[in-house]
């Protein structure tokens, strides 16, 4: 007897997230997935985690053309349900959800995105309800900046980052004057506008992970790793009541809704947790709590009416930056697990050349994001 694949649809315009989101649905069961994303589209042909795909802009001009495809896919599949995956999904599915003939899982509404999507907004949202977070200045642009000035209120080093980028993309950690002019001033392609400029905190880097109903924390994990002493550590989760202080806060003060990731940093000398920003979405190393007991999608689609207590993860190690095809350790998951959704999204893995693929080019990254950190690293070793 052949069991029934439940149907989803998944839009996204970020291939990291969407691996790690396609990841999850697949270690809960069988699965027959549609995705909508506008980029990067090529690589799908190579994917066994898809059924099909569709392109569409996530601007709002083709929201009508989404409609009609969602609510057609929804009439051959009654029980279909619709998964944005990234903030520009999102903000899709906050224009159209009202028309769509089909489930939602739990996402931001527009003015919760424009809030927790923006590094500024968030600062100032902290500010508000006494979060810690490192005193920092808005800029225009990168002209306007008077670097003895700001140098002389932040000190150094400063950290540049732009509002509403993701994946570190143009975040500059400078220690000079004379870094700060090649690497920001004189660099053609440094044109973010405009930038929060905020006060380094050294220290241990450190993860809020949470999906909340309506205010109402429902699951909750915190993960951290070596990071830059040791590249290849796992993602080790714990406990940490001042981080899970700082997310009910958080969720109740905004009447939050959805999935979010918070970065922050436990300091160096005083142990204080500093949170940095946040992402209002699934985030890179989504499949790390799946693989230690806490699948995040499954919660959304569990998530109403809220259980009657907060689904935490404390404990675990994950190592989800190499693919299991280069890790021999994870063969016999795939065949032996007892764990279900371990087993199942080994498999899936191993056997999606997609998969690889994005997560080649996501290590990638990582590794410069680690050189730029050892750099860093033995600046603070000098000073």
């Amino acid at each position: 007897m052949t069991t029934r694949k439940k149907p989803f649809i998944l839009l996204s315009e970020a291939a990291g997230i969407l691996v790690q989101v396609l990841t999850a649905v697949h270690a809960i069961g069988p699965a027959n997935c549609t995705v909508v994303i506008s980029r990067e589209t090529r690589h799908f042909s190579l994917t066994n985690m898809t059924s099909q795909s569709i392109q569409a802009n996530f601007d709002g001009s083709d929201d009508d053309y989404l409609v009609t495809a969602i609510n057609r896919l929804a009439m051959e599949m009654p029980d279909l349900t619709v998964i944005p995956c990234d903030c520009p999904a999102e903000r899709v599915v906050d224009r159209i959800g009202p028309r769509l003939n089909a489930s939602v899982i739990p996402a931001p509404n527009a003015a919760m995105l424009d809030c927790f999507d923006d590094k500024w907004e968030f600062y100032q949202f902290c500010k508000k309800h006494g979060l810690n977070v490192p005193p920092a200045r808005l800029v225009a642009c990168k002209q306007d900046i008077d670097f003895h000035e700001i140098s002389g209120e932040l000190g150094l080093p400063i950290v540049f980052k732009p509002l509403n980028q993701a994946g570190s993309a143009g975040v500059q950690v400078i220690h000079s004057e004379q870094e700060y002019q090649k690497k920001i001033v004189e660099a053609d392609d440094y044109q973010f506008a405009p930038l929060l400029v905020q006060q380094y905190v050294r220290g241990l880097d450190i993860g809020l992970n949470l999906l909340a109903i309506h205010g109402s924390i429902t699951a909750i994990a915190v993960q951290q790793r070596d990071f830059p002493q040791n590249f290849g550590a796992p993602i080790e989760f714990l406990s940490s009541p001042e981080l899970e202080n700082a997310a009910r806060t958080i969720c109740e003060s905004s009447n939050y809704h959805g999935v979010m990731n918070i970065d922050a940093r436990v300091e160096e000398k005083t142990g204080r947790v500093f949170l940095f920003e946040s992402n209002p979405r699934f985030w890179g190393s989504l499949s790390a709590s799946v693989w230690c007991g806490l699948n995040f999608v499954e919660a959304c689609m569990e998530a109403a009416p809220p259980p009657p207590q907060v689904r935490r993860l404390q404990s675990g190690r994950a190592n989800v930056h190499y693919h299991p095809m280069v890790q021999p350790a994870l063969w016999g998951q795939a065949l032996f697990s007892r764990h279900g959704q371990r087993r199942r999204m080994v498999r899936f893995m191993m056997g999606d050349l997609w998969t690889f693929l994005v997560q080649a080019k996501s290590l990638r990254q990582k590794v410069e994001r680690y050189i730029s950190s050892i750099q860093m690293h033995f600046f603070q070793i000098r000073h």
